[in-house]
């Protein structure tokens, strides 16, 4: 138990390193939390503008290991553009 707290850990100041702006909403920081924390699927349902893509993306790449990919399935193209931006604010961030 106390190995999974050390790597959830690390994966949470990895996460906040990612995270492309300056302040973590608390909505943010729970959906970044409960992903770090959980090794089932996820589901993550919020009103519009809470920082959800910005979240899941930040909290992928830090449990991402090298070898790994991560694939991501949106509905419109809408949607892949909002993830397509946020990965970009990551990568300027970085």
């Amino acid at each position: 138990m106390l190995q999974i707290d050390k790597e959830m850990e690390k994966s949470w100041e990895i996460a906040k390193i990612i995270f492309p702006y300056e302040k973590m909403k608390p909505p943010q920081k729970k959906i970044i939390q409960s992903i770090l924390s959980s090794s089932n699927p996820s589901l993550i349902s919020s009103q519009i503008g809470v920082g959800k893509t910005a979240a899941l993306l930040s909290s992928l790449l830090a449990l991402k290991k090298p070898e790994e990919k991560v694939v991501i399935f949106v509905r419109t193209k809408a949607q892949i553009n909002v993830f397509l931006r946020e990965l970009s604010n990551i990568y300027k961030h970085l």
